[in-house]
């Protein structure tokens, strides 16, 4: 039987909600400009006067009250088997505020059966290299010492076959998530070059697929 799935993206994230990306325009006199790297900032250079394009810091549109409500209200009226749920997260290069919403999602999956130590949650990494403990304590907040987070290896022997593309290219995807008795994704809507949208089913493949 395969696993239930909830994509948080589509459930939470509904027509309206996020505003129309407002820009705005100025003239920089400064001759050096701080740009973010990793999380430290470097001067950059500028040669004499600059414009500077960017975008306007948005409010805040889903807010923890609402993210407990909306999934409370989902869970309510569609029951989720959560004897052996997998939770499906980003890593650090597409964050969306873990350390503030995981322990809402977990505890509202706590209301409805699930014990913590069901709860597999998968680090998605595709590719990408394995972030440190340190990393990832900073990505997941406290929650990654007391949940068990498995850290996906696209190089690993953890697959099965589920079948084959139009092409006779074959789909592997992880034991675990296949076994799983619910599948969650978590993670933030950003454009991807060739998935479209990341942070729903981009997770679960690539994210969490044979190399």
């Amino acid at each position: 039987m395969a696993p239930q799935g909830v994509n948080l993206l589509h459930l939470l994230v509904k027509p309206g909600d996020i505003p129309a990306i407002s820009w705005y325009k100025n003239l920089m006199t400064t001759d050096i400009f701080n740009i973010r790297y990793g999380r430290q900032e470097r001067p950059l250079p500028l040669p004499g006067q600059a414009v500077r394009l960017g975008v306007r810091e948005q409010p805040q549109v889903i807010t923890p009250e609402l993210f407990e409500a909306r999934l409370t209200a989902f869970l309510r009226q569609n029951p989720l088997d959560l004897s052996r749920p997998a939770l499906v997260v980003a890593d650090k290069t597409r964050l969306c505020g873990y350390p503030q919403y995981l322990p809402l999602l977990v505890r509202v999956l706590e209301d409805y059966g699930m014990t913590v130590e069901s709860l597999t949650v998968l680090i998605a990494y595709g590719t990408h290299p394995r972030q440190s403990d340190e990393e990832c304590r900073r990505a997941y907040g406290e929650l990654y010492d007391r949940l068990n987070f498995v850290h996906h290896d696209c190089r690993e022997d953890i697959f099965v076959e589920l079948g084959t593309t139009t092409l006779g290219v074959p789909i592997r995807l992880r034991r675990d998530i296949v076994e799983a008795s619910a599948v969650i994704t978590m993670g933030a809507i950003s454009h991807h070059y060739f998935a479209g949208y990341g942070g729903g089913r981009k997770l679960v493949f690539p994210g969490c697929g044979e190399r």
